[in-house]
């Protein structure tokens, strides 16, 4: 399929790397909005803004000045907008946006409709509450209504007091896992499973660290998700690419969140996916040949403690979303991220640790 574009489009994320670097290796032109202005994001784009956040009084006067600039460009959207869901709105009525329209967001947003919606498609999920639990045994968590990479999650104490905006969940032990997908409205495929990993960072327990490709998984698992999309597909007019989290504890199989932009895991599944999710969202499913059958592996890198960046520092090759020399990053916040391969999802998770551990060095000697 042909896509009628200009070969100049424009990414906006919080950090935008990923979709830059997808969008080049497809043969685009990119201008870059987002909250880091990386390196790897400045070398890639043709045009990078940093904003100080996605909230549209940030936003809205670098979309004008390009619009005068360049024209009606099409814009695809990553993380981030959760918080900002006027920034999308203003997106929508303004701009040629290819990705999940508001309306979608603010469906998955409800999540007394959301829970509801797995109730009547007897999808399972941990026990949900909207009210704080009483005398309740096991342990709980407390989960924002609009949020991103596992931010603003906590374990639930009876001693806090803020509940607006918050639902409250039963804490699962098991792994945590998401399913790659991409939909057109009617059909829907998923591309791979994904191993997910989280750290601590300050009162952040849950923070989104890391995905691994290709992990092995029972077939009656990947049956069980499969059948889950299909389901949700008739109530939600999913198109491009999404992910499904889940949990896996002992032999049950939990549903967590849908997120409809494209996630973290999809740069780990070849440079042709890009161009699959621009097709999905003009409402064309096309086979996707030639995925990678080896794992991969990406994984955030946050400050331990306030550091500033080495102007000596030799970044390896496969370090991404590096940042500029002499900046000073705050302790708990991300530092950059590492990529890694291997013939199986064991190998790629042993290379991240070494890798990790020697940038952890690298970055303390600063050389």
């Amino acid at each position: 399929m042909k896509l009628d574009l200009p070969n100049r489009l424009v990414v906006i994320a919080q950090s935008a790397r990923m979709l830059a670097q997808m969008a080049v290796d497809v043969g685009f032109e990119v201008i870059a909005i987002d909250c880091f202005a990386d390196l790897d994001t400045q070398n890639l784009a043709v045009l990078s803004f940093k904003l100080e956040s996605l909230a549209l009084d940030d936003l809205k006067p670098v979309l004008e000045k390009l619009q005068q600039d360049d024209g009606l460009l099409p814009v695809v959207y990553g993380s981030g907008f959760e918080h900002f869901i006027d920034s999308l709105g203003y997106l929508e009525r303004h701009w040629r946006v290819l990705g999940n329209p508001l309306s979608m967001y603010k469906q998955f947003q409800d999540k007394h409709a959301l829970f509801h919606t797995f109730d009547q498609l007897s999808i399972n999920y941990p026990e949900v509450r909207f009210t704080a639990p009483d005398n309740l045994t096991g342990k709980w968590l407390v989960k924002p209504m609009q949020g991103e990479g596992g931010q603003g999650i906590r374990v639930y104490s009876k001693l806090e007091s803020r509940t607006d905006h918050v639902y409250w969940q039963r804490y699962c032990a098991g792994q945590s896992y998401s399913a790659l997908f991409i939909a057109s409205g009617d059909a829907i495929e998923i591309i791979g499973f994904n191993r997910q990993a989280i750290v601590a960072e300050g009162d952040a327990y849950f923070t989104f660290a890391g995905v691994i490709s290709q992990v092995d998984l029972p077939c009656s698992t990947r049956q069980l998700i499969a059948q889950w999309l299909k389901k949700l597909l008739t109530v939600y007019r999913l198109r491009g690419l999404g992910s499904l989290d889940f949990m896996l504890e002992n032999d049950q199989c939990y549903a967590l969140e849908i997120n409809p932009r494209v996630p973290a895991s999809a740069q780990l599944y070849g440079k042709q996916i890009f161009k699959h999710h621009l097709q999905a969202c003009w409402g064309k499913l096309e086979p996707i040949d030639a995925l990678p059958t080896s794992s991969a592996g990406y994984r955030v890198l946050y400050a331990k403690r306030e550091i500033g960046i080495s102007k000596r520092i030799a970044w390896p090759k496969w370090v991404v979303d590096r940042p500029e020399s002499g900046v000073f990053i705050g302790k708990g916040q991300a530092i950059c991220s590492i990529i890694a391969n291997g013939k199986n999802s064991r190998q790629v998770s042993l290379q991240l640790i070494r890798r990790q551990r020697f940038m952890e060095n690298l970055l303390k000697t600063g050389h």
